[in-house]
Parts: C-alpha cells; sequence; structure tokens
C-alpha cells in the first residue's frame, strides 16, 4: 500500500528501522520472517502476512501495532487495530 504525497516527517517515520519501534525479540523475529525491515515494510506486509509467520501470535501483533502508534505512525485502514481472541 504505498503513501501518497509524503512530507518529510512522514518518510523519515515509514522509512525508520524496525529497531527504533523498540519491539520485543518475538516480534522483531515475526516483523522479520514476513520480510520487513522498515516500518513501511511492516504497514506495505500488513498484519496477516505477520500474522502467518510461524510462532506469531495475537499478543505479538498487538504489541506490533502498539509499538507503532506509540512510534506516531497512523495505521492504515486495512490493518485492524485490534485482533479479538
Amino acid at each position: 500500500m504505498p503513501v501518497r504525497r509524503e512530507s518529510a516527517m512522514s518518510r523519515k517515520l515509514l522509512d525508520a528501522p524496525i529497531a527504533d519501534l523498540r519491539l520485543t525479540p518475538r516480534a522483531v523475529t515475526a516483523v522479520r520472517k514476513a520480510g520487513a525491515t522498515t516500518v513501511r515494510e511492516i504497514l506495505e506486509k500488513g498484519a496477516f502476512a505477520i500474522l502467518e509467520v510461524k510462532g506469531c501470535v495475537r499478543t505479538t501483533l498487538n504489541q506490533i501495532k502498539r509499538a507503532l502508534e506509540a512510534h506516531g505512525t497512523p495505521l492504515p485502514a486495512g490493518f485492524p487495530r485490534r485482533l479479538a481472541r
């Protein structure tokens, strides 16, 4: 999901490495196994691609989403706010 007309601040947030999110080791592993190395790539891959990674559970995905929001990254419409149990 490409982002149009990005401001310099938006580009900086989106192109930040996943290390900037201060994720748990389990979350970092899930994101990397999904093929993402930046915040932009997490958003492009989407929640369900991350959930398909072996060992990634709802709790891990919810932690990733909280970290993205704390980082100042608005979640796209297709990225569920919270997954039901």
